[in-house]
């Protein structure tokens, strides 16, 4: 039942990707990514937490060389400086995404914090993963993406399986459609053999998977 095989590598670099493609129209808006509700966002962090294999590497270059352009016109352009960190990220250089990540953070502090925290998970460096997604979370308590990623990429990635379990019940009560955060409680569960919360935990992730 348990799926950690979708590793934190592949978690952080396709979940940016479909959020890459996402703002690939217009790199002089700035992102937003703070509505709960908002169906197109919800399917980002599907994607960005399932993986996506369909960015190749010479796409990768061409986006880098496209928004490294767009940078050198508007130095200010928020959504620029995301998505290069993001082909950055995907191409598994994360300093260079780190450094894109803290520029974005002048103008778009929520959704630098949590790119930045994955660049960092990614890393191994969970001490500075945490503390931006402490930061996220104190910017917008009530969105959830904040939890689950802290819970997660941090505190699950060190076994710390309490903490993740508040985090992802935490999630669960600000998008309880969303079925990831049941299937990864559920492992966390089972981890400390918990077998029937685990197992209730997996049934309902199967469920809203299926919707």
């Amino acid at each position: 039942m348990r799926y950690k095989e979708l590793n934190t590598i592949v978690i952080c670099a396709g979940l940016s990707l479909i959020l890459l493609n996402l703002g690939c129209g217009n790199v002089t808006q700035a992102p937003v990514v703070t509505d709960n509700n908002d169906a197109v966002q919800q399917q980002a962090r599907e994607y960005v937490i399932r993986g996506d294999s369909n960015y190749s590497s010479k796409q990768k270059n061409e986006d880098i060389a496209k928004f490294t352009m767009a940078i050198e016109l508007n130095p200010k352009d928020a959504t620029a400086y995301k998505n290069r960190g993001l082909a950055y990220h995907a191409k598994g250089d994360y300093d260079k995404a780190i450094s894109d990540f803290t520029d974005m953070m002048l103008w778009s502090n929520f959704d630098a914090y949590y790119y930045r925290g994955c660049s960092y998970a990614v890393k191994g460096d969970y001490d500075k993963a945490l503390t931006d997604f402490n930061s996220m979370i104190a910017l917008d308590p009530n969105d959830g993406l904040g939890y689950f990623a802290r819970g997660f990429l941090v505190y699950d990635a060190k076994g710390d399986y309490d903490k993740a379990i508040a985090d992802y019940t935490k999630t669960i009560e600000l998008l309880p459609e969303w079925d990831m955060p049941y299937q990864y409680r559920g492992d966390a569960y089972a981890a400390k053999d918990e077998y029937s919360k685990a197992e209730a935990d997996w049934k309902k992730a199967t469920e809203l998977g299926d919707r």
